[in-house]
């Protein structure tokens, strides 16, 4: 009698190709997953899979975290994000303006970065709001910056604290995040002079 096959989900989160039955190293990942993990170590190592990125852009066109959101993806030459829709290359930026914003009045509008980071790849969707070409290159005043900010959750003393008591070794991001109610990435940013870089 022949033997049925039993076909079993990839075990890897949000893939819907069959995975290979427990044994043999595979840990239930399907065949893309399992080459990666035997050449990468890791089932998600290496490329990206096709539809990542606008699953990327689908889970955080909500986001609402003030620092930049850096695109994780390609890149332009010029540090803006691509990202492939219908088949053409757009700037990751105008596509989550449009998720986050909707479609603009005028094909001419641009998503125009109040952060002015968009050459860093920001994606923030509350960082993007559509304007003109006139508006988006009018000379702006400069940007208030560090505990001159509105949007500031940190001070300068706290920012200088923070880097000496973690490179001391006597507190971790975790504690930190928590002590001064920030989220963890924000203690990373500072902490690896992502942000802050004017305090020494």
């Amino acid at each position: 009698m022949a033997r049925r096959h039993v076909f079993i989900k990839c075990s890897v989160d949000d893939c819907e190709r069959n995975g290979h039955r427990s044994g043999g190293g595979s840990r239930g990942c399907c065949a893309i997953h399992y080459y990666r993990l035997l050449k990468h170590g890791d089932p998600l190592g290496g490329r990206t899979f096709a539809g990542d990125p606008m699953r990327w852009m689908e889970d955080h066109k909500r986001y609402a975290g003030d620092e930049c959101l850096k695109w994780p993806f390609g890149k332009a030459n010029k540090g803006y994000g691509l990202i492939l829709v219908d088949g053409r290359n757009m700037q990751a930026s105008r596509f989550m303006c449009i998720l986050a914003h909707g479609v603009p009045e005028s094909p001419d509008l641009q998503a125009a970065h109040t952060c002015h980071n968009g050459h860093q790849g920001c994606v923030n969707p509350r960082h993007l709001k559509w304007e003109t070409f006139a508006e988006n290159n009018k000379v702006r005043p400069r940007a208030r910056f560090g505990s001159n900010s509105p949007s500031a959750k940190l001070s300068e003393e706290r920012v200088a604290y923070m880097r000496r008591v973690y490179k001391a070794g006597n507190s971790t991001q975790e504690e930190l995040a928590e002590l001064f109610g920030v989220n963890i990435s924000t203690v990373n940013s500072v902490i690896h002079r992502k942000t802050w870089r004017h305090v020494i």
